[in-house]
């Protein structure tokens, strides 16, 4: 769907329920996390994680050690991850749709994720987890997700299995002497770091090792996307200046004040 008024836009993400919003300056970024578009190894992913482990000390005291915080610390400061930014609100995904570099002129888009029809398509579960939380790191499940197939297979056995959301991160941050790795994406709720996050009302998908690009999913009502008019953003990119949501209501940082306060009162110099 192309739209064209930011009236459309709130109209159209209203018809949606529980759903998750990303926003991209352009189609041809497919919602894969950077360890997949950018094709990283798994021993390059292990060395980038190992190296920010090693010296981020310098820069960030960590309050806890947990592996979830600290993986989601990286994604944050723009580290390559297995995770996917996304933002339960449709006018932050908006602006960062609207804001994003572009490459030319194409229309800027905003996809939109069904979180719990994701996991219960791979888990068997309806439900959004987070697994930074102790009691959360695992679920016991009869159940596996056959990427080949697409679709949610018994066990042979008649057990339960204790599906390992930790499975998911690096080997450096797992202490598992038996680091297996899943293959499928789930949708997982997060702990905000700072204000920013908060702002951003961010949330995650974390993706296996193997790619299973969501953007087929679109019949499976998994995905969905709304593709905004190019020769309408500059004009919907103002009317969302004017509902708040700008440079540091977004980043919210000195430096992020200090470029709203240059756009609004340097704009006529």
């Amino acid at each position: 769907m192309l739209i064209s008024t930011i009236e459309d836009y709130i109209s159209e993400t209203g018809k949606h329920e529980d759903v998750w919003f990303r926003g991209v300056s352009s189609k041809s970024y497919s919602p894969k996390p950077k360890v997949h578009w950018a094709g990283i190894s798994r021993d390059l992913e292990d060395d980038l994680v190992y190296n920010f482990l090693k010296d981020h000390f310098k820069y960030h005291s960590p309050k806890n050690d947990n592996p979830w915080y600290l993986y989601s610390l990286m994604q944050h400061h723009g580290l390559p991850t297995r995770l996917l930014d996304w933002t339960k609100s449709p006018l932050v995904a908006l602006y960062f749709a609207l804001t994003q570099p572009e490459e030319k002129k194409h229309n800027p888009r905003v996809w939109l994720l069904n979180p719990y029809r994701l996991n219960s398509t791979v888990l068997g579960y309806e439900r959004v987890y987070c697994p930074s939380q102790s009691n959360l790191r695992y679920i016991k499940t009869k159940n596996y997700f056959c990427t080949k197939e697409l679709e949610l297979k018994p066990y042979k056995a008649d057990v339960s299995i204790k599906l390992l959301f930790d499975s998911y991160l690096p080997a450096n941050l797992v202490s598992d002497e038996v680091h297996r790795r899943l293959d499928f994406p789930i949708a997982i709720d997060t702990i905000p770091l700072d204000a920013r996050m908060s702002a951003q009302q961010s949330v995650f998908t974390i993706h296996g090792k193997d790619s299973f690009d969501l953007a087929k999913h679109s019949s499976d009502h998994l995905i969905d996307y709304i593709d905004i008019d190019y020769s309408a953003k500059e004009k919907i990119l103002q009317q969302l200046f004017k509902l708040g949501f700008n440079e540091d209501s977004i980043y919210c940082t000195l430096d992020s004040l200090a470029q709203r306060i240059c756009r609004e009162r340097l704009s006529e110099l």
